[in-house]
């Protein structure tokens, strides 16, 4: 049963996600065009960058569907959920880099074997 279960829930996550995509697509397309949502696939599925075809599936929903904005928006919520927090923690990062260098590196602490040094000293309980 739980087979079945976890089978069936990975292909409504599937189905949801091309649903996603061809709203995005379609989105995009009527507002700008077929080259830019071509563009827009490629990033989502090749650099998985999916802001443009997240945002274009609001449009999609809304325009091409003709939902109404609230259930566009609950269509589009659930990649909104991760997209934006990676979106300010890249806006942060850089931000908080100094000013053309790159992050400091993080310091390490290295353990000494001092056994076989001739120079360290020991005291001999003998």
């Amino acid at each position: 049963m739980a087979l079945i279960l976890g089978i069936f829930g990975i292909l409504a996550f599937l189905a949801f996600g091309i649903a996603q995509l061809c709203a995005g697509y379609l989105g995009i397309e009527y507002l700008f065009g077929g080259i830019w949502a071509a563009l827009a696939l490629v990033l989502a599925i090749l650099f998985r960058f999916t802001l443009p075809i997240t945002i274009g599936a609001f449009f999609g929903a809304i325009y091409v569907w003709h939902w109404h904005w609230i259930l566009a928006a609950l269509f589009v919520s659930p990649g909104l959920a991760f997209v934006i927090p990676g979106v300010l923690i890249f806006i942060l990062t850089t931000l908080l880099r100094p000013f053309g260098g790159t992050p400091r590196p993080v310091r390490q602490n290295k353990i000494v074997d001092l056994s076989n040094d001739p120079n360290s000293k020991t005291i001999d309980s003998a």
